[in-house]
């Protein structure tokens, strides 16, 4: 069932009321395991030892470093915006399950702004 709220910066915002069955399809999976985060670790290590502002100025100078600088800045975007295209895909994921009560009261919210 799909409800219709007031125009929102001239946009007709909709909402769809699901029940708990919907959002428990959508949890994470938790799949990290010892390994993981094992590799995690050692990647921080090594990627830590070649890090310093020091070591990447002697390494490829100036013009160097700030080519890899400028690098870092697309990939850290590029980043930021999977994160974002993720978050609009997948809203209900990591969800904390909320009391039907919880769910009346944020739905009642949503609808009065």
């Amino acid at each position: 069932m799909t409800e219709n709220s007031t125009p929102n910066n001239g946009l007709n915002v909709q909402y769809e009321k699901v029940d708990a069955a919907y959002l428990d399809n959508r949890q994470l999976k938790k799949t990290a395991n010892t390994f993981h985060l094992w590799a995690l670790g050692l990647e921080a290590v090594i990627s830590g030892m070649f890090d310093g502002w020091n070591l990447g100025l002697g390494s490829g100078g100036f013009g160097g470093l700030f080519i890899a600088t400028v690098l870092m800045t697309i990939m850290y975007v590029c980043m930021v915006y999977s994160i974002a295209e993720l978050s609009a895909a997948l809203p209900h994921a990591g969800l904390i399950s909320n009391t039907p009560e919880e769910e009346s009261a944020l739905a009642a919210d949503a609808e009065a702004a």
